[in-house]
This record gives structure tokens, C-alpha cells and sequence, in this order.
């Protein structure tokens, strides 16, 4: 059988990578049903804060989303690509 290592080389991506994904989004989708429709645990917080405070949450977590989305995409972007060597960032 042949090392993950020499499979990794021949493709560039791991060779469970897609059925890792997969079972991955059957669990989150096991546990959203599970919790939206009949626990019910992840709404506890609707009775104790104001929907004001929720909402300011919602957005300053899609505001950071939006920021480290743009930055993690600043390397490979066309427009941005650097022509030298990158020596600053995760791809140095």
C-alpha cells in the first residue's frame, strides 16, 4: 500500500480530504436537526438578552468574517499578486 505522502505528492490534496468534508457536514447537519427541532439548547439565550444585543453580535461577527476573508485572500488574488518574492505573511 503506498504511503499517504506519495499520494499527497501525486495529487497535492490528501486522499480522505473529500470524505472528511463529508462526514463533517452529515454531523453538523445531525446535530443542527437535532438541537433546531427538538433539544432546543442553542436558543436558551433568546429568553435572557435582547434581540438589540443579539443582533450587534451577528454583526460584528460578520463584520470579522468579512475582514479575515478579505485578508486570507489578499496572496492569491490577480490584482494583488506580488511579482518578487513574498517574504511577509503566511506564504513567506
Amino acid at each position: 500500500m503506498p504511503e499517504i505522502d506519495e499520494i499527497k505528492e501525486k495529487n497535492g490534496e490528501h486522499p480522505y480530504g473529500d470524505a472528511g468534508q463529508l462526514i463533517l457536514l452529515g454531523l453538523f447537519l445531525i446535530v443542527w436537526v437535532g438541537d433546531s427541532f427538538f433539544l432546543h439548547l442553542s436558543t436558551f439565550l433568546t429568553d435572557y438578552l435582547p434581540r438589540y444585543i443579539r443582533l450587534i453580535f451577528l454583526v460584528s461577527c460578520l463584520a470579522a468574517a468579512a475582514f479575515l476573508f478579505k485578508s486570507g485572500h489578499g496572496v492569491v488574488s490577480h490584482s494583488q499578486r506580488s511579482s518578487g518574492l513574498v517574504s511577509a505573511g503566511a506564504f513567506k
